[in-house]
């Protein structure tokens, strides 16, 4: 029955049905953690771009006070998680409690996660050998889904075939990983997902422009503009697709783009790498993949 629930959902056959059957009989998906973001999951978590909860199929509503540290012990056990998703108590005291001395700090987070319980359910925060996560049975995470598709598009050979597994990737990242946080332990998570993301974009790109897919690897490039405008490398393959392709008008036009960008937003000129490829172009020069 999962399975056709599944497929259901993913193809949007009768979708306010197949939830309510999933929730009559308490079915859960044979991919946990966010593989399936249609599913009627208990709780979803949106971290990029934006941080909302959903809880029940109702987004709850700006956070008062009293559900300020309960939201942030939320972010954490997802900015923290191991790969077994789960954070040591240690470490989240460490983060959340830093100046807090050892017993007041043991009682904060318990305290804090009593609260949190009281927003998202009892049971959807699970604590085991000194550890705290999140049961991937209940609660979808775009970071996870992200991460999983990004695993499978990572172990794609390359070509064509596979742009409806980058795509759906590129759909899933709305943003920066908690892009309004600025605490050291938010920042990490999010150099570590937008580095992934990047390498992932760069080396498909590159895939794209060996086998002669121009339009598609201008695609591929054109998407990691909109996400990071800032990323010269983006702009670098969008300048050597579009002229691998014979389009050397719209290559200069993404030089001017990126000049543009970054004296506007960071009063900096593009780097040498850049100036070397835009030199390229203008010289006529087609096979640009190493510039990128």
């Amino acid at each position: 029955l999962v399975p056709m629930c599944t497929l259901a959902l993913e193809h949007g056959i009768e979708p306010d049905f197949v939830a309510e059957v999933i929730r009559r009989r308490g079915l859960r998906p044979e991919q946990a953690g966010g593989a399936v973001a249609h599913w009627p999951w208990p709780v979803k978590v949106h971290t990029l771009g934006r941080f909302a909860v959903e809880v029940g199929g109702k987004l709850l509503a700006s956070p008062g006070r009293s559900q300020k540290k309960p939201l942030e012990l939320l972010k954490a056990l997802v900015a923290l998680a191991d790969q077994g998703r789960s954070v040591s108590t240690g470490r989240l005291i460490q983060n959340l409690w830093p100046d807090a001395a050892g017993d007041m700090a043991g009682q904060a987070l318990r305290t804090t996660l009593h609260r949190l319980r009281r927003i998202i359910g009892q049971d959807v925060v699970i604590a085991t050998d000194g550890h705290l996560g999140l049961d991937a049975g209940q609660v979808w995470v775009d970071l996870w889904a992200l991460e999983g598709a990004v695993a499978e598009a990572e172990q794609e050979d390359g070509g064509r075939d596979e742009m409806p597994v980058l795509m759906r990737v590129l759909g899933l990242y709305d943003g920066p990983f908690l892009a309004q946080e600025d605490a050291a332990w938010v920042l990490g998570t999010r150099e570590r997902v937008a580095g992934r993301l990047g390498r992932l974009l760069i080396r498909k790109g590159q895939a794209l422009l060996e086998v002669g897919d121009h339009a598609g690897a201008v695609e591929v490039y054109e998407r990691g503009v909109e996400l990071e405008p800032l990323s010269e490398r983006y702009y670098r393959g969008l300048m050597a697709a579009h002229a691998a392709g014979g389009q050397t008008a719209d290559a200069l036009a993404a030089y001017i783009r990126c000049r543009r960008v970054l004296a506007k937003q960071l009063g900096a000129l593009p780097s040498k790498e850049t100036e070397a490829l835009h030199a390229a172009v203008r010289n006529g020069e087609t096979k640009l993949a190493r510039h990128i």
